[in-house]
């Protein structure tokens, strides 16, 4: 698979599993850098996993008013990916699968190493406190409910790998330091890929 198909893959599953509750309008307000432009987070999903998970779940672009299937298609291919990896089985999360599957990459990426285990557990342990990884999930004719969890859990991950960016992957901009903001604010991490100059 070229590089190229590889990169495209990968941003089409991370624009799925984002999920603000209201919209992204102000997430992507005057944004000016993309979250991938400011630190260079491993990919923590393997590549075969993540192709088996979109065929499965295939996505199809849906605008304007009234589309359905964004929230509970992302729930489900977040739920197939999480469930792939091993971190995720009978509704609830497997701390200790989830790490082991990312072992390979964490060991990879020194960097990241430590950040990366400590990022789990800490998510682990906001999804036995916040409400929202347990609230219903969207859902519509096409698509069944999928858990919320995986998604949200996933979004957590990547959020804070990147508040907490090593100096190393962290590119020391305005606009970055900016984007930390926007995700303290509520903003998702992955609401914050898509530069708004570029095209769906």
């Amino acid at each position: 698979m070229s590089p190229c198909v590889v990169a495209i893959l990968v941003a089409a599953f991370l624009g799925l599993v984002a999920g603000h509750p209201g919209g992204h309008g102000k997430c992507f307000a005057n944004l000016t850098a993309t979250v991938d432009e400011c630190c260079q987070i491993p990919m923590l999903v393997d590549k075969s996993v993540l192709e088996s998970c979109r065929k499965e779940f295939p996505f199809k672009h849906e605008h304007g008013k009234g589309a359905k299937g964004h929230g509970s298609h992302g729930s489900c291919i977040s739920n197939c990916i999480l469930t792939a990896m091993g971190g995720f089985k009978n509704d609830k999360f497997d701390v200790a699968g989830f790490k082991k599957s990312v072992e390979k990459v964490a060991k990879a990426n020194p960097a990241f190493t430590t950040l990366i285990g400590q990022t789990i557990d800490q998510c682990a342990a906001s999804a036995q406190v916040d409400s929202a990884f347990t609230r219903e999930p969207p859902s519509d004719d096409k698509t069944p409910p999928c858990s919320i969890a995986p998604k949200i859990f996933v979004n957590c991950v990547y959020s804070k790998l990147f508040e907490k960016c090593p100096s190393s992957a962290w590119t020391a901009k305005t606009e970055c330091s900016a984007l930390k903001d926007k995700l303290k604010s509520g903003c998702p991490y992955f609401a914050l890929r898509k530069h708004p100059k570029r095209e769906d």
